[in-house]
């Protein structure tokens, strides 16, 4: 098979096509994928930022009496306080404690 000059150049040119297009879809992937995972790295960022400001959830071990013996879900620290008392924050981790979210017996 003998080709003329014509189809030569058109059979390059197309060639030349398709490479800058596999070159064009290859390039805007990897930028799509940079951007997902730059974005998954900022907002996780994020996330550990807020995480600090977030109330801890006491975990409440007896209340049967007038006094609640409940611990810290975030450091582990136990307490025994009045029910009429109940702490705002944790005195050994300083974290808010959520009263409205607790967890039993665990």
């Amino acid at each position: 098979m003998v080709l003329r000059k014509g189809e030569i150049v058109k059979t390059v040119f197309t060639i030349c096509v398709i490479i800058m297009l596999c070159v064009y879809i290859a390039v805007e992937e990897r930028e799509i994928k940079v951007t997902k995972e730059e974005a998954y790295r900022d907002g996780f960022r994020k996330a550990l930022k807020e995480c600090g400001k977030l109330p801890t959830r006491p975990i409440i071990l007896d209340d049967s009496t007038e006094d609640i013996d409940y611990k810290c879900s975030h450091c582990g620290k136990e307490y025994i306080v009045p029910k009429d008392n109940k702490p705002k924050y944790c005195s050994e981790c300083g974290r808010e404690i959520d009263w409205e979210d607790k967890a039993c017996g665990m």
